[in-house]
């Protein structure tokens, strides 16, 4: 596994923090970021990305999969240094339509690399799915009376500003801090999740592993001990008991969703590609606009539907990682 900001040079890894806390604190902000999309070429690091190149060629690396389309600069430079030898590139959309990382390389982008949708926006269709774990969804009826409201994994969006009509509306929401002023204003219902904000995706554990992030549970009047969470998802374990997520709509919190049959009640979009992941969602009856779930008496009803459809949905496409492993040769 490689982390792709492990490439960059060593000013700009060091400015990521303050960008995450700008994009946290301000979603017009984090917008203006989105529109600024462009080549990465300015901000990598010539010799790190030079040992990662003779690394795959020494490894004989032949079989990638690329999460954003930030690693096509990359991984074109690779095909120019093995050539006449082949590779083959899956690109791995976890959105419904091409995110921006995508669209800056499209021109790049030749039969060496194939597209592997989870579903698609145009086609109005599921392919794969991805399965975080092997235990069944819990029933909604099961389920705690919670919802998990979030803003992705960079905290980003109009969920804070939702958490003052959730409570007076009597909910009890399971809310994911990112920052220690996020836990501020607690209720006594509410239960808080946070993220060590110190941590960074390219960060290694003492056995020079990729970790997930780091999370504590937080309780109305004391902290309860920290959720061991270096070799798994933890905030999973959390959505799979709540009955909704309530959060914009990015790629991960699609494949939360469809993976724990919780359905997601979704806030306004990061950009036009989460606008489509909502659009589909709600065309599957997987989810419901906040506007649309507080027109409806912010019903229960209405969300035990969603759940159903997510339920008959699970497993009717195929399991991207078992059949990648099951069938291709990762090298």
């Amino acid at each position: 596994m490689f982390i792709l900001e492990n490439l960059y040079k060593e000013e700009v890894r060091e400015r990521i923090p303050l960008y995450k806390k700008a994009f946290h604190q301000s979603f017009s902000v984090a917008l203006t970021g989105y529109k600024l999309t462009r080549d990465i070429g300015p901000v990598l690091d010539e010799k790190q990305v030079e040992q990662c190149l003779c690394t795959w060629a020494k490894e004989k690396r032949k079989r990638f999969v690329a999460l954003t389309g930030f690693w096509i600069p990359i991984l074109e430079r690779y095909k120019q240094r093995i050539a006449p030898e082949l590779i083959e590139i899956d690109l791995l959309h976890l959105d419904a339509c091409d995110s921006p990382s995508f669209r800056v390389y499209a021109s790049h982008i030749d039969d060496s690399y194939q597209h592997i949708w989870l579903y698609r926006y145009d086609q109005k269709q599921m392919f794969y799915e991805i399965s975080i774990t092997k235990k069944e969804p819990i029933p909604f009826e099961q389920r705690e009376d919670r919802f998990m409201i979030h803003g992705g994994g960079w905290g980003i969006g109009t969920y804070q500003s939702k958490i003052p009509e959730l409570r007076s509306e009597g909910f009890k929401l399971n809310i994911t801090a990112y920052y220690p002023e996020d836990l501020e204003d607690p209720s006594e219902r509410d239960q808080f999740f946070i993220m060590d904000p110190s941590w960074q995706p390219w960060h290694r554990s003492k056995q020079n592993h990729h970790t997930f992030p780091p999370m504590r549970q937080v309780g109305h009047t004391r902290p309860i001990s920290p959720i061991k969470c270096e070799t798994r998802y933890a905030w999973f374990d959390v959505i799979r008991q709540c009955k909704a997520i309530i959060s914009k709509l990015g790629g991960a919190t699609l494949v939360d969703s469809l993976a724990a049959a919780t359905p997601i009640i979704f806030l306004e979009p990061f950009g036009d590609h989460e606008q489509k992941n909502a659009d589909l969602w709600e065309h599957f009856g997987f989810g419901i606009s906040y506007e649309r779930w507080k027109q409806s008496g912010f019903s229960e009803d209405l969300l035990r539907s969603l759940s159903a459809n997510l339920f008959k949905a699970r497993g009717s496409s195929i399991d991207y990682g078992g059949t990648f492993y099951a069938t291709k040769n990762i090298r």
